[in-house]
């Protein structure tokens, strides 16, 4: 018997972590990159100009999710992605997380 242990299957949680920038379509799609939000503008442009109606810019996690500017900030801040806390987090101010650029 192993009293005090607690024995379990689930594993830790993983720390989100902005891992890149990236834009919503009003059609759904996300475009990614670890470039600024204008480099993806602009690589949308060259495919279909129409698609940068009602576009949503924002941030794609390690987990996969897509948060808006605000929840980015929040997220960065958190595993010091950033150096100073913002309110609304831009791809300028951002710091990719190690795991990811080397």
């Amino acid at each position: 018997m192993n009293e005090g242990k607690i024995q379990s299957n689930m594993k830790p949680e993983k720390t989100e972590y902005i891992a890149e920038t990236a834009i919503y379509t009003k059609d759904g799609q996300i475009f990614t990159g670890k470039s600024s939000h204008n480099n993806i503008e602009g690589e949308i442009f060259d495919r279909d100009v129409a698609l940068l109606r009602n576009i949503r810019y924002g941030f794609v996690t390690n987990t996969g999710r897509f948060v808006d500017r605000r929840e980015a900030a929040q997220i960065a801040i958190a595993n010091g992605q950033i150096e100073k806390p913002v309110r609304e987090l831009t791809s300028e101010k951002l710091r990719f997380h190690k795991k990811l650029t080397s």
